[in-house]
């Protein structure tokens, strides 16, 4: 069972690229470099100082496995993306990775990446 917080944490991502192969030749975004403060902020107003240490930590985990992500299927990223993504991410890698993910299957199903399905 999910905590509340997971729950809120939880991006969900309307289409998952599971293999895209594309030249980024002409792209020059760079993976932004957030700090914890986002995980801070969101678990700034728990009581239980042990609960709140303890989904801390979880959310800088997840944000960890999310920047792993991006920083593997970072050369499919636009600077248009990322611009209309960064409005949104909160300095999140997570919320960040759902809308990246999103303007990525779009580009496939337009026809603008080379997606293979598995």
């Amino acid at each position: 069972m999910m905590t509340p917080l997971a729950r809120i944490l939880t991006s969900a991502v309307a289409i998952t690229v599971f293999s895209v192969s594309v030249s980024n030749a002409g792209y020059g975004a760079t993976l932004p470099n957030y700090t914890d403060a986002f995980c801070r902020r969101l678990t700034s107003k728990m009581l239980d100082p042990d609960e709140k240490r303890i989904e801390t930590n979880g959310c800088l985990q997840d944000e960890a496995k999310a920047q792993k992500r991006l920083t593997d299927h970072w050369s499919i990223t636009t600077d248009a993306a990322l611009a209309r993504c960064q409005i949104t991410s909160s300095n999140s890698y997570r919320v960040l990775e759902g809308c990246l993910s999103q303007d990525a299957g779009w580009r496939c199903f337009r026809g603008e990446l080379d997606c293979q399905w598995n």
